[in-house]
């Protein structure tokens, strides 16, 4: 996009009614990764949201992850905050094991879960966790990670400060 074509106002207050923002630019930008067929999926954590461009730039889909959770304003906090949580659901990706990588696994820290997203589809298929402390829950989560075996790694900070491992129950369901 020419810089000319960029807006230079405010970022309007994010609509938590869940119907997804219509904003071209990033507002969080918290991750970029490559996907095995070329693609960059970029993690644009202030208006919860995947976009997905080819190498050279030229955009090709978006998809929300959970849009009425609020992604920006003055009621978002963060690591060391006392008063208010993380906002925004996009904190960082992971491609499945399987070679066409069929689904993303999103880290969200604003809901403590990972959203198993179809990657063609960009539907929501599934979650893992929820709020706590306890195994298979999250405080925090902020990386995500897959491997080959199915496997789902998540890492957590601020005082959640651990690493999680998942096995797939089913190998065949990869």
């Amino acid at each position: 996009m020419p810089l000319s074509e960029i807006p230079n106002e405010r970022v309007p207050p994010y609509d938590t009614s869940g119907v997804p923002p219509d904003i071209k630019e990033f507002n969080v930008l918290h991750c970029i990764h490559l996907s095995n067929d070329g693609l960059v999926y970029v993690c644009d954590r202030g208006n919860d949201r995947v976009q997905v461009f080819t190498k050279q730039g030229k955009f090709i889909t978006q998809f929300w992850i959970h849009p009425s959770t609020p992604a920006r304003g003055s009621e978002c906090g963060g690591p060391g905050s006392d008063k208010y949580g993380p906002c925004g659901t996009v904190f960082n990706l992971a491609f499945s094991g399987d070679p066409q990588q069929n689904f993303v696994f999103v880290a969200d820290g604003a809901n403590d879960k990972v959203w198993i997203v179809n990657r063609k589809s960009g539907m929501t298929v599934g979650s893992i966790g929820d709020n706590g402390r306890m195994a298979g829950q999250f405080h925090f989560i902020d990386g995500v990670a897959a491997d080959s075996k199915g496997n789902i790694y998540t890492g957590e900070v601020e005082t959640g400060k651990r690493i999680q491992k998942f096995v797939p129950l089913n190998s065949r369901s990869r």
